[in-house]
C-alpha cells in the first residue's frame, strides 16, 4: 500500500499529525507499505498576500492553500512518489488530495469535511463562495470515488453522507482520541474539573 500524507512519518505530536503518525505505525506493521510524504508544497506567497489584503479591506479572499496551482503540484508529487506496485493508496485527509486521481483502489481518513471545517474553525464569509464551492465539489468527487472512508466520529460521518451523498456502506467510524460517553445532563458547576 501507499500511505499518502502531508506530515512526516516520524511526527508523533498531538492532534492531526499524531493521528497520522500512529495510523502509519499501525498500518505499516501489518502491510507492506510505502510512505508517500510529506507532500506539503508551499502555498504561493503572492496569492496568500492578495487574499489577506482583500480580507483586510473587507472583501472576500481566496483559499490559496487549496488553489489550483498548489493542488496540481500536490497531485504531481503524489504521482511521482507513489509505488506503482501498490494495490491500495491510503490518504491521510481528503482536501489536499482532491486532484490526485489515484490509479488503484483508495481509502481515506478524515476528521471533518472541508465545509465542516469551515463552519467550525473559520469565518466562511471571509472567502469567495466560488472558491469554497469549487473546493467542496472537488472533495465530494474525491470522497465518492474512495473505496472506503474512515471517519473520526459519527458526527463527521453522518454530515458527510448527507452533504456529499456518500454511500453509507463505504464509510466507517474508527473513533480517534478519547471515547468518552456523552453525559445525559450537563453537571458543570464552575469548578476547575474536567
Amino acid at each position: 500500500m501507499n500511505f499518502v500524507s502531508n506530515y512526516a512519518a516520524e511526527d508523533m505530536g498531538g492532534g492531526w499529525n499524531g493521528t497520522n503518525g500512529h495510523t502509519w505505525k499501525g498500518l505499516s506493521s501489518q502491510f507492506t507499505a510505502n510512505y508517500v510524504g510529506p507532500i506539503d508544497p508551499p502555498t504561493p506567497i503572492g496569492a496568500k498576500i492578495i487574499s489577506k489584503l482583500a480580507r483586510s479591506a473587507g472583501r472576500r479572499g481566496t483559499m490559496p492553500v487549496f488553489g489550483r496551482a498548489r493542488l496540481n503540484k500536490i497531485a504531481d508529487l503524489y504521482q511521482r512518489r507513489r509505488s506503482s506496485q501498490a494495490k491500495l493508496d491510503h490518504f491521510h485527509g481528503a482536501t489536499p488530495w482532491v486532484l490526485c486521481d489515484p490509479p488503484s483502489a483508495y481509502t481515506t481518513y478524515i476528521d471533518a469535511t472541508f465545509p465542516q471545517y469551515m463552519e467550525v474553525f473559520a469565518n466562511k464569509n471571509e472567502f469567495r463562495s466560488v472558491d469554497r464551492e469549487r473546493i467542496e465539489n472537488e472533495e465530494a468527487i474525491f470522497l465518492r470515488g474512495a473505496d472506503l472512508i474512515f471517519f473520526g466520529s459519527d458526527w463527521a460521518r453522518q454530515n458527510a453522507i448527507e452533504r456529499y451523498a456518500l454511500e453509507k456502506r463505504k464509510t466507517r467510524v474508527v473513533f480517534t482520541g478519547g471515547k468518552v460517553p456523552i453525559p445525559k445532563k450537563d453537571r458543570y458547576e464552575g469548578s476547575a474539573t474536567f
